[in-house]
């Protein structure tokens, strides 16, 4: 077989792979909007008054360098938490802001250089992410190459005013009256698990002496970009009474058309394609979890995958899994490992968060680079489930083996594009070949768009053109540059001891 014959075949064999998992994925974004739409609770208040009679809810947001959204969060989810009643928004900020805001002072002067030359906005937020806000250095991009100006004190000045977000924090818990509570972690190596676990510990101390049994709350937790659908207490009151996890996916389309050019089209394509796989692989495997889990007589049970941003624990079951596991690089998919090892089921919630997503490509890679840490680190939270005696040797190679499988079809996920879309041009039937490669793209990307599109659900996309389609071609083609990037990571530092970095997503 000749190397042209041979990369053909593999070429055959990825599109095959694209189009099932396309047929597939698209046939489950269907059937998640269909729960959605028979799911939704009446748009009345009576789930809300009941629940205002009942379970306490503290709703942690962690923040780290968060200035610019720290406002409209707080506006936002004071506003959710006063629809419920008996409710606390809990802002959990870190030491580490002040350590790294040092770091940060000494780049000033290099980043003053870079703006005596003309910058794009794209050039100044991949170079000094975290030395200022997305919108102060797109402000700078503005005024950069003019010979005229001192970027120096213009630099420092801009980074002088800016207060920090533990400063911004402790002001508004000050005047919210109690229903703002404010807990600073003091270790400048803490990253976002110890500040929820932190502020968590400190409500639930409080909430105890004030009577309230843990059983009778709720702690959720989301990101400081995070939008929750306004009806979503009401219907965490309706989840079943003995449930005691919860999880809200994301749609994650809060900036959707934010950024202009071919880097705003990936992006927007990014945002697309991770909101599909909310619909087409997070949801049906929880429902399927959890309506195993309540079973609790499977053989082979499922692996739950709990997302940091929408997630819903009851405050037994906190005490029971001693709070979110710190041992891994991130926490919400050791932490569904361990309820699934546990058989606790993990509800889903029918009604969708708005999430936001990173605005340029270096931010998309980075994100997803953070992200990807969980799938090798399986293995890890098996031994954590091993040492809490949650499972037997069985069931946690079987959940161990899942969550491995997974990310090995997201490492694969950019080759096969790539490699559907070379098919027309070296298979020996072409038109066969474009063909077959065009219906799997189409079912693969495009149909679970136009589904979300059409859907009518808070947050999907009103259009759906020309733009989308070839950033979602695009965003698909870099996806697993992260992943990718991740074991390049992990390798490096198995080999020479490099200290690996807790990545956040700037703004």
């Amino acid at each position: 077989m000749t190397a042209r014959r041979t990369a053909a075949a593999l070429c055959w064999a990825a599109t095959a792979a694209v189009a099932v998992r396309g047929i597939t994925g698209t046939s489950q974004v269907a059937a998640s909007l269909r729960w959605l739409r028979r799911h939704r609770p009446a748009a009345d208040a009576t789930a809300a008054g009941e629940a205002a009679r009942g379970r306490h809810v503290l709703l942690i947001l962690p923040m780290l360098r968060e200035q610019t959204v720290i406002a409209p969060t707080v506006d936002y989810f004071t506003a959710l938490a006063q629809s419920w009643g008996p409710a606390t928004v809990v802002l959990a900020t870190t030491e580490r802001e002040h350590h790294d805001r040092h770091e940060a002072a000494g780049r000033l002067g290099e980043l003053a250089a870079a703006l005596r030359r003309r910058r794009t906005v794209a050039y100044l937020s991949r170079r000094f992410a975290g030395v200022l806000p997305a919108d102060l250095l797109g402000q700078l991009a503005e005024a950069s190459g003019d010979p005229t100006i001192d970027y120096r004190s213009r630099v420092e000045a801009a980074f002088q005013e800016l207060p920090s977000t533990p400063e911004l924090a402790a002001k508004f818990a000050a005047d919210s009256d109690g229903l703002v509570r404010h807990h600073h972690h003091p270790d400048a190596g803490a990253v976002m698990v110890h500040q929820i676990n932190h502020a968590v510990g400190a409500e639930l101390r409080r909430l105890a002496c004030a009577g309230v049994a843990p059983e009778t709350m709720w702690i959720g937790v989301y990101n400081a970009d995070s939008r929750p659908h306004p009806g979503t207490l009401a219907a965490l009151a309706a989840a079943p009474p003995a449930a005691r996890a919860v999880q809200q996916s994301a749609l994650h389309t809060l900036a959707l058309g934010g950024g202009s050019g071919l880097g705003g089209a990936v992006s927007d394509g990014a945002a697309l394609l991770q909101s599909r796989w909310s619909l087409a692989r997070e949801v049906p495997r929880l429902r399927a979890q959890a309506a195993q889990a309540q079973r609790r007589s499977a053989r082979w049970p499922r692996l739950g995958h709990c997302t940091g941003h929408g997630l819903f624990v009851r405050g037994d079951l906190w005490h029971d899994v001693n709070g979110l596991p710190t041992a891994t690089m991130n926490e919400d998919l050791a932490f569904g490992y361990q309820l699934s090892a546990a058989r606790e089921p993990i509800h889903v919630l029918p009604l969708l968060e708005v999430a936001d997503s990173p605005t340029t490509v270096a931010a998309l890679v980075r994100q997803h680079r953070q992200w990807f840490f969980s799938y090798p680190q399986y293995p890890a939270a098996a031994r954590l489930a091993a040492s809490a005696q949650r499972s037997d040797s069985r069931t946690r190679a079987w959940l161990t083996a899942q969550g491995i499988a997974r990310g090995a079809l997201w490492l694969g996920q950019s080759p096969a594009i790539a490699a559907t879309l070379l098919l027309p041009a070296i298979a020996r039937r072409h038109q066969l070949a474009a063909a077959s490669a065009t219906a799997a793209l189409s079912t693969y990307l495009l149909a679970p768009a136009v589904l979300l599109a059409r859907s009518g659900e808070p947050g999907a996309p009103r259009r759906f053109g020309t733009r989308e389609v070839a950033g979602l071609l695009a965003a698909s083609l870099v996806s697993s540059a992260g992943p990718w990037r991740c074991l390049h990571d992990l390798a490096r530092a198995a080999m020479g001891g490099d200290h690996l970095v807790h990545d956040k997503t700037e703004r």
